[in-house]
């Protein structure tokens, strides 16, 4: 508090609310094989772990690395871009 205060002069202020990342709607985008390659017991765990920022969303093998995935792994990517602006 007493760091953010001292540099008050050079923040900007943000006047809109922050998207929040949503577990399932992470689920949504992954391929749902529960393969457990990202060290997750299931791809919804995984997707909870994404939310809160202790897995990236690159750990998903498959849909980092499967062609069939390109437009699930672009909208996650779009959707995580958002939430982190």
């Amino acid at each position: 508090v007493n760091r953010i205060w001292m540099d008050r002069d050079l923040l900007t202020p943000r006047h809109t609310a922050r998207k929040r990342l949503v577990a399932m709607e992470i689920y949504k985008l992954l391929p749902q094989t529960n393969c457990k390659l990202c060290g997750q017991p299931s791809c919804f765990a995984f997707a909870s772990q994404v939310t809160v920022g202790a897995a990236a969303p690159e750990a998903c093998t498959p849909l980092f690395g499967e062609a069939r995935y390109a437009h699930q792994r672009q909208a996650l990517v779009e959707m995580l871009a958002e939430a982190a602006s």
